[in-house]
C-alpha cells in the first residue's frame, strides 16, 4: 500500500551493478561513482541527523544480494557499513511495490541512474540524481534543482538541504524542464500504441 506519510528524510535507491555489463568493457570506474554517492548520503544523514533509509536492489533470497552486499563491503568503512545496514531494506518474496512505498514516505530520494527518479518525480516527490561516474550517459535530463554532476560534499550537501528546506511546490518550480519531460501519464493513448506509431514514423524515413 502507497502511503503519503513521511518516515524518512532520505531514500536512497540501491544502484551497485545497475548499469549495462556492455559499459564495463570501456573500463570505466563506474564502481567508484556509485559508492562515493553512497558514502556521501551517509555522510550528509549522520551529520545532520536524518533519517535514512536504502532500498535493496534485489530480495534476500536472490542470488545477486550477496553480491550488492560485497560491494557495500568493498566500499565503506565498518562504520560506514554499519551504519548502513541498520538501514537497509530488503524486501521478501511477497513484498510488491517495495521502492513506491519508501518513496512516498522519503522527503526526498536519491540515486544515480534509476527509473525510480523519474517515477517519483511522476508522483509529485523530490528527487536528488547524482553523476558521480565518468560519463554523461548518466545525466539526468532535467537540470536545475533535481540533478549534480562531480561535485564536492560540501555542495552536495548545501544542494541536499535546500531540496529539503523547500515545498514541494518551490522545488517543481525551480525544474528546468516540466516533471511529463521524463515520464508521462496518458490515459488515452497506450504505451504499447505509442511506440508502435513512433517505429512506423521511423521506418518511413
Amino acid at each position: 500500500r502507497i502511503t503519503k506519510k513521511l518516515l524518512y528524510d532520505i531514500c536512497l535507491i540501491s544502484e551497485p551493478y545497475a548499469w549495462d555489463k556492455i559499459l564495463n568493457k570501456a573500463n570505466l570506474p563506474f564502481e567508484e561513482g556509485i559508492a562515493k554517492l553512497l558514502r556521501f548520503v551517509i555522510k550528509f544523514s549522520i551529520k545532520n541527523d536524518l533519517k535514512f533509509i536504502i532500498a535493496s536492489r534485489y530480495k534476500k533470497n536472490n542470488p545477486k544480494f550477496a553480491k550488492e552486499h560485497d560491494f557495500y563491503k568493498k566500499y565503506l568503512t565498518n562504520n560506514e557499513l554499519d551504519y548502513l545496514l541498520k538501514r537497509l531494506f530488503i524486501r521478501n518474496r511477497k513484498e510488491k511495490y517495495y521502492s513506491y512505498k519508501l518513496m512516498s514516505q522519503s522527503k526526498v530520494v536519491v540515486a544515480t541512474m534509476s527509473t525510480m527518479l523519474r517515477e517519483n518525480l511522476f508522483m509529485k516527490g523530490k528527487i536528488l540524481a547524482c553523476n558521480f561516474t565518468p560519463t554523461n550517459i548518466f545525466n539526468f535530463p532535467i537540470k536545475g534543482i533535481c540533478s549534480i554532476k562531480n561535485c564536492s560534499f560540501k555542495d552536495f550537501e548545501k544542494r541536499l538541504l535546500y531540496i529539503l528546506s523547500i515545498s514541494k511546490k518551490e522545488f517543481f518550480s525551480k525544474l528546468q524542464k516540466n516533471s511529463s519531460y521524463v515520464i508521462e501519464n496518458n490515459n488515452n493513448y497506450s504505451t504499447i500504441n505509442t511506440v508502435k506509431k513512433r517505429l512506423d514514423l521511423l521506418l518511413k524515413k
